[in-house]
């Protein structure tokens, strides 16, 4: 059989299968070390990826403040160069 991850070829007992997909892959392929037991929750890479987030209301949006927030119906403003200045006359 092949590894899911790299294709190179692989024995069974060398490798962990992934219980959403049933897919095989080299430990080392999928950061697993050697003799820890993989848990019943645990997905290959590929799994983890295509599996929705949950929605966490309660975490606080970073970055944002009342001076770059465009409210619905406003437009966006313009960049400076977009405005028609010349980037000599910008200030850096």
């Amino acid at each position: 059989m092949k590894c899911s991850a790299c294709g190179k070829f692989m024995a069974a007992a060398e490798g962990v299968t992934c219980p959403k997909c049933d897919r095989k892959s080299h430990r080392a392929c999928v950061k697993v070390p050697e003799g820890v037991q993989v848990q019943p929750t645990w997905l290959c890479p590929d799994c983890k990826i295509r599996t929705p987030r949950k929605s966490d209301q309660n975490t606080p949006v970073r970055g944002l403040n009342s001076e770059n927030i465009i409210k619905q119906g406003e437009e966006k403003p313009q960049s400076p160069v977009a405005q028609g200045l010349k980037e000599s006359e910008l200030a850096f």
